[in-house]
């Protein structure tokens, strides 16, 4: 539940204000993000807004808080009546290194100053067993249950039209596959897996 799109303003709906936080209170439980500038939202989101003047970083730190209670949730089990009673940290409990870290940006320039033309001649079809040994089915399809603390392996899952990174969670050997993967979903779009991941729902393609 980031920034799904730009859209032009409404008139008549009233958006939420800029630096607030929105947090997703169905679907993906307590996923919360900061957001800087004035936004519409849909449907299981509600909006925190400071009743006292926070830094940027302090309201990326109280998404990180809250995000940590993303384990108490499922997507049988909201947050829409519970959210007010969340534990979150006293303003004067935030950490001075919170004010200390700086805003990084993703560096946008090409790696290569080349442009690579594909020499496309000589290409023919092939069947994927050509390649690869087997395509396998996913292990595990009860995201919910999977929402633990934890940063030993990444959880990867099916968000409509993509695949993505969900959560790092503790390990559990059997039900994870090692890294240098391809994942498909159903409508057949891959994603390379690099690391070893734990695979969810409509990861793996049934032919």
């Amino acid at each position: 539940m980031g920034l799904s799109a730009k859209v032009k303003i409404i008139n008549g709906a009233k958006s939420n204000p800029g630096h607030s936080i929105s947090v997703a209170v169905g679907g993906s439980v307590m996923s919360s993000f900061f957001q800087k500038e004035p936004y519409y939202t849909g449907y299981h989101v509600l909006i925190l807004r400071p009743k006292i003047k926070l830094t940027n970083n302090e309201m990326l730190y109280y998404c990180m808080c809250l995000r940590a209670n993303k384990y108490k949730y499922s997507y049988g089990r909201q947050a829409n009546k519970t959210l007010k009673d969340v534990k979150i940290p006293a303003i004067s409990d935030i950490p001075g290194w919170v004010n200390e870290v700086k805003e990084r940006r993703p560096n946008k320039n090409s790696f290569l100053n080349e442009k690579i033309e594909l020499k496309k001649d000589n290409w023919m079809s092939f069947n994927y067993t050509d390649i690869f040994e087997k395509i396998e089915k996913c292990k595990y399809n009860n995201a919910g249950s999977l929402l633990k603390n934890g940063n030993d392996i990444s959880y990867i899952g099916a968000k409509k039209m993509k695949m993505t990174l969900c959560e790092r969670l503790k390990q559990i050997k059997v039900l994870y596959r090692k890294g240098m993967q391809l994942c498909l979903l159903e409508m057949v779009k891959a994603q390379l897996a690099m690391l070893p991941i734990k695979i969810g729902i409509l990861s793996a393609l049934q032919l």
